[in-house]
């Protein structure tokens, strides 16, 4: 939290900089991160408003991947009896954040995502989007 404030503080101090958008999408990165622990620790609220301030500097930055990130992130914390439907609904947001080409690992991690919920109810996409998560993990070079 401590340098998520730090990174807004530079962010509202330097309007006109051009390392804004490289700050802004820092800001979003780490609010990423920030919004996924908070959940963990138990702390719903808190989670949601880095959320938010993920979207905020998505926008800021010019840089949807970090709202595919977000939302991918989020479809782990869904939860009750429609929790696998809820997810289904956040993962193809996160995939149309990404670009048309490039940002492999992304795109590998929020299709094996989606086959793991489609499976989870027993929905025969999901042997097509293993095969798509693995190919773009082939494309990734990891």
């Amino acid at each position: 939290m401590a340098h998520l404030r730090g990174v807004t503080a530079l962010l509202e101090g330097n309007g006109r900089d051009p390392l804004r958008p490289r700050l802004a999408k820092l800001t979003g990165e780490t609010a990423v991160l920030a919004g996924w622990t908070a959940w963990d620790l138990g702390e719903p609220i808190h989670s949601a408003r880095m959320y938010r301030i993920v979207e905020l500097a998505a926008r800021e930055a010019s840089d949807p991947v970090v709202v595919a990130c977000a939302n991918t992130y989020r479809s782990y914390a869904t939860h009750g009896p429609t929790s696998h439907e809820d997810a289904r609904r956040l993962l193809p947001d996160a995939r149309q954040c990404l670009p048309a080409d490039g940002d492999h690992a992304t795109r590998a991690w929020v299709l094996g995502r989606e086959a793991e919920e489609a499976a989870a109810i027993g929905d025969p996409m999901a042997k097509e989007l293993i095969k798509q998560a693995v190919e773009a993990f082939h494309r990734a070079r990891p």
